[in-house]
């Protein structure tokens, strides 16, 4: 064998030895996928609608992190894309707990406007009340209507949130009724 073809055999085995130990690049491309995905899946709700598999796109993240300080950079790679995908997953699953979660949220919603509407029915009605419980009844009033009008607006972007506002109304209702 020829002496140059001996070094770029030796050449071609070092360079091969390098990106097989890990000792390739980092691979910043797809970490940044992955950390996109995983603010993706964040900015959609995933903490709230989707947690364990937002969790699990986070873990996915911070070990890639990990193998990246290690300079296991082939390991990092995978991982990374691991995390990407999971981020992605939990995306996917907000928005298919959101449609699912709406048209019952809605229909509770209207359950309790018709709950509010005898309750108030009834208070106007009382010729009982006490100059201070209808100044309680008005304060609660408007905090019922506010209250109802935010769980309205919220249905369809965030129908969790709507439903813990009726769970307020629904008590403030309890205690008048």
């Amino acid at each position: 064998m020829k002496p140059s073809r001996i070094r770029f055999s030796v050449l071609g085995a070092l360079i091969s030895g390098l990106t097989t130990r890990g000792w390739a690049s980092p691979p910043e491309a797809e970490k940044g996928a992955a950390e996109e995905a995983v603010a993706k899946a964040r900015r959609f709700g995933a903490e709230k609608y989707a947690a364990h598999q937002f969790a699990a796109a986070v873990e996915e993240l911070q070990a890639a992190e990990a193998q990246m300080v290690a300079k296991k950079y082939a390991a990092a790679q995978r991982t990374y894309l691991s995390a990407k995908e999971a981020g992605l997953k939990a995306a996917e699953t907000v928005d298919a707990v959101k449609t699912a979660m709406t048209p019952e949220v809605e229909q509770q919603l209207a359950k309790v406007v018709k709950q509010w509407e005898h309750v108030d029915g009834e208070i106007k009605a009382e010729k009982t009340l006490t100059v201070v419980q209808k100044r309680d009844w008005e304060v609660d009033t408007k905090r019922i209507i506010a209250t109802l009008l935010e769980a309205s607006a919220s249905v369809d972007d965030d129908p969790a949130c709507a439903r813990e506002k009726l769970a307020v109304v629904t008590a403030l209702l309890a205690a008048w009724h």
